[in-house]
């Protein structure tokens, strides 16, 4: 599942260390079993054009198209919950998830950050780890739709994860919702955004989801420690 990995490590802030791996990220896609020679095609295509380019460009772009507006932002809940009681309890539930996987977390990233949330599904089996995809499979389509309108780059990736989960949505409201949608990404908008308390674990609210821990019997596995580092999101 280290085709799971590469996506999350292209979806993460880029730095230096991922332009020191342009080799290994593909020759990770060239040898995995979950995509289609054509989605390892693509995906090699995006590392070599991508890691290309200049990285303090690269940062400036990944800034506008995620940390701009919370239409694009990379945490899951925030699109299916917005900032409600629900999410709260819907991350305590995903990081009973990522315990139950022995995925200990190394950082104080939100658990619904979707490259975090990869890097759970690829210790996963493939089974396993599309059912999950076909869990987001709208918050999916719906980045990917927003990026492809603003021509970020990012869309190849977030439409290969929409490939992966399976899931035919029937996507006639989606793209009518994303057609009338005026995003802002002026300095204002970005201001109110970092002005915004982060959402707090609150289990106080019940949360009817695919992502309760009730789900899953609990697992002995070996602990997989995920270095994610600091959260370099909105830096600039």
């Amino acid at each position: 599942m280290q085709s799971l990995r590469v996506i999350s490590y292209l979806l993460d802030y880029p730095d230096d260390e991922l332009w020191a791996n342009k080799q290994p990220l593909i020759n990770a896609v060239s040898q995995s079993t979950l995509l289609t020679a054509e989605q390892k095609h693509q995906l090699n295509q995006f590392i070599e054009g991508y890691l290309t380019g200049d990285l303090l460009d690269v940062q400036e772009t990944y800034i506008y198209a995620f940390d701009t507006s919370h239409s694009t932002s990379l945490l899951l809940f925030e699109h299916i919950h917005g900032d409600s009681r629900e999410r709260g309890q819907a991350m305590v539930d995903l990081l009973a998830h990522y315990e139950q996987a022995g995925l200990a977390l190394t950082s104080k990233q939100l658990p619904d950050y979707l490259p975090l949330f990869l890097d759970f599904l690829a210790l996963q089996s493939q089974t396993t780890a599309r059912f999950w995809l076909d869990q987001i499979a709208a918050v999916l389509r719906l980045l990917a739709l927003r990026l492809a309108k603003q021509q970020s780059i990012y869309h190849l990736l977030l439409d290969l994860l929409y490939q992966l989960s399976g899931h035919q949505l029937d996507e006639t409201s989606l793209q009518q919702q994303v057609a009338q949608e005026n995003i802002d990404h002026s300095p204002q908008a970005l201001d109110k955004i970092w002005q915004e308390e982060q959402v707090l674990f609150n289990a106080g609210s019940a949360c009817d989801s695919i992502l309760s821990p009730s789900t899953l019997s609990p697992a002995q596995t070996p602990t997989y420690y995920v270095e994610v580092g600091e959260d370099k999101r909105s830096q600039v």
